[in-house]
């Protein structure tokens, strides 16, 4: 030990770990290319080649530092490019509506004719036409598309039978409410579809010819209760509804009072949402999974906290 101080100082420039387990990697291998010709001269030489190899180390990690800081510069110096909220490839299956029934139906439009639409979400559309295309139209037709891609470039899916292995609806920050009494509030993405004009269809070029601030995009989405439902923050924290990384949230539904033969249950609360109003891709773990037409009791999901914006402050240690 002491020699070893002598020669290469700190003992931690030379510390081979517990039980010696870094012995090979740190000295044995470094003492095969030194040559044995006397204790003063492998000592010497090992020393030297150990600078050699800590230099060049450091050289190493600090050159591709710096290489990610260069190009980290470049990206930023680069134009940024807008891209505009865009459907992703064809629409997979249209719904039709009856005007005798008051229903709605779909037709499939890919190969797998035995993919079914939700019976809640055909339900919801035969009861809110009229949220889907404008009061002024008489169209009975709309494409349903199964992607749709932000101007952000997030990618959102909406598929009822994904690759033949079940439905696949993402989970995404949607902001409800008026100008300064906003609320974002997680949501499942049903489907996506053009806004239908009074007497035509709005296309991908005539959606982004579009005077307002909307593309003529939509999402249905199924949607969360505010917060507040499910009490204050102090309430909320105190029943462990908000945790470090996870915040419960209650399934917003429609109460349905019992009848003979029918007893009182809960229908899920659906939504015709611009897609301008999605903000970002959620994370939520669901206490009794999956879409269904109707519940008793309030069913729950957990949104787990964003990694990238959020952890760093949830670990945070001090004020």
């Amino acid at each position: 030990m002491v020699i070893a101080l002598v020669f290469f100082g700190h003992a931690q420039n030379f510390d081979a770990g517990s039980g010696e387990r870094l012995l090979k990697d740190f000295f044995k291998k470094l003492a095969q290319t030194c040559q044995q010709r006397g204790q003063d001269t492998f000592i010497h030489q090992v020393s030297c080649h150990l600078q050699t190899l800590m230099t060049l180390r450091k050289a190493r990690n600090a050159s591709r530092g710096y290489s990610n800081l260069i190009e980290q510069r470049r990206k930023e110096e680069l134009p940024v490019v807008v891209l505009d909220h865009r459907l992703n490839g064809g629409h997979l299956y249209s719904i039709v509506h009856d005007l005798h029934t008051k229903g709605c139906t779909f037709e499939m439009h890919s190969s797998n004719k035995g993919t079914q639409v939700h019976p809640a979400v055909l339900s919801w559309l035969g009861k809110n036409w009229k949220k889907v295309v404008s009061s002024n139209n008489s169209c009975l037709t709309v494409d349903c598309f199964t992607e749709y891609i932000h101007k952000n470039g997030t990618k959102f899916r909406s598929h009822p039978n994904y690759h033949n292995e079940g439905p696949w609806y993402d989970w995404a920050s949607v902001t409800f409410g008026e100008d300064g009494a906003t609320e974002n509030v997680p949501c499942r993405l049903l489907l996506f579809y053009h806004q239908k004009g009074e007497n035509n269809d709005l296309s991908d070029s005539k959606a982004s010819q579009s005077t307002n601030d909307e593309c003529g995009i939509r999402a249905l989405v199924q949607t969360c209760s505010y917060r507040q439902a499910l009490g204050t923050p102090e309430e909320r924290k105190e029943k462990m509804y908000d945790t470090t990384l996870l915040s419960r949230h209650a399934l917003a539904a429609t109460w349905v009072a019992s009848t003979i033969g029918s007893p009182a249950h809960n229908l899920p609360r659906i939504d015709s949402v611009p897609v301008e109003s999605i903000q970002d891709n959620l994370i939520v773990v669901e206490e009794m999974p999956g879409l269904v037409e109707s519940w008793q009791g309030t069913r729950y999901v957990w949104l787990a906290r964003n990694r990238k914006l959020e952890w760093p402050n949830m670990f945070r240690i001090g004020p």
